[in-house]
């Protein structure tokens, strides 16, 4: 599942620098979708990445997805560890 993911991240990627918004954000979403209710450590990084990627891209619905990352990334920090690279997702913006 996380190399499916990883690849629709990067599909969404190549969209959002052609121009093709909409693409982009379903592509999030259907990611969104696929990893939601997911309980390993590793779904849930992918889910808050999505979040703050979907953020990203749709700027009229930023603030909900951003706070649904944030949620997760504390979830995480609550029940394991985190690497520096996420853990630095705490920091107040």
């Amino acid at each position: 599942m996380a190399a499916v993911v990883d690849v629709d991240i990067a599909m969404a990627e190549y969209f959002l620098s052609i121009g093709k918004r909409p693409e982009a954000i379903q592509l999030y979403r259907e990611n969104i979708a696929a990893l939601n209710g997911s309980a390993k450590p590793s779904a849930i990084v992918s889910l808050a990445l999505n979040y703050e990627l979907l953020a990203a891209a749709d700027k009229g619905q930023a603030a909900d997805y951003d706070a649904r990352a944030f949620a997760l990334w504390i979830r995480l920090r609550d029940t394991h560890p985190l690497q520096p690279r996420y853990a630095a997702r705490l920091d107040p913006r």
